[in-house]
């Protein structure tokens, strides 16, 4: 019985490995361009006293390559170099409804960090990441801009330790008397075959 369940176990994760959402298993921002122009729209925003911070205020869109992010609330980090007009940004921080929509995934979270140099996105609070018809959830997603990947953390359930939620779309199974036509035939002759 206990093999029995391995072979239904390790047929069902080859399928689900196999299948469309999971041959796209890397984020399309993989190899991201951060030195892409960030272009960003709100309906307030603020200079807080400081020469190196920004905040924009509400429906806040941020758009940099074929990155897109929306939020409530948008602090800029930057850093005036000497020497140039544009300021350096360094680091995003988003908060409030936050969305991020690249051309693999959509995901949605309450706060966002995007580190500029180190190619890194946190997002955190509540996180639903969709990719093709595969959902997951969880409480903290990272999404590396150099390599791809994606990694989600689960969130506390009722004291049991992190979890993390999800849900994966298998391919259709073909007919069954179409499976029959594709088997080999057996060599009735040969009686360890």
């Amino acid at each position: 019985m206990l093999r029995l369940l391995f072979v239904v176990f390790s047929g069902l994760f080859y399928l689900a490995c196999t299948s469309s959402a999971f041959s796209q298993g890397l984020s399309a921002l993989k190899n991201h361009d951060i030195d892409q122009p960030i272009e960003w729209e709100a309906e307030r925003s603020e200079l807080l006293g400081r020469e190196d911070v920004a905040l924009f205020i509400g429906d806040v869109h941020v758009t940099q390559g074929t990155l897109e992010l929306s939020s409530d609330r948008l602090h800029v980090f930057y850093s005036i170099v000497e020497g140039q007009t544009d300021p350096s940004v360094e680091r995003l921080d988003v908060t409030g409804n936050v969305t991020i929509i690249s051309p693999s995934e959509h995901v949605r979270a309450q706060w966002a960090v995007y580190d500029i140099p180190k190619r890194l996105i946190t997002l955190g609070g509540g996180v639903k990441l969709n990719r093709g018809d595969t959902r997951l959830e969880g409480d903290r997603l990272e999404i590396d801009l150099i390599s791809g990947v994606t990694k989600l953390d689960g969130e506390a359930a009722d004291g049991d330790g992190a979890r993390v939620r999800g849900r994966f779309i298998l391919p259709e199974s073909a007919p069954a008397k179409e499976l029959e036509q594709n088997r080999p035939k057996q060599d009735k002759s040969n009686p360890d075959y």
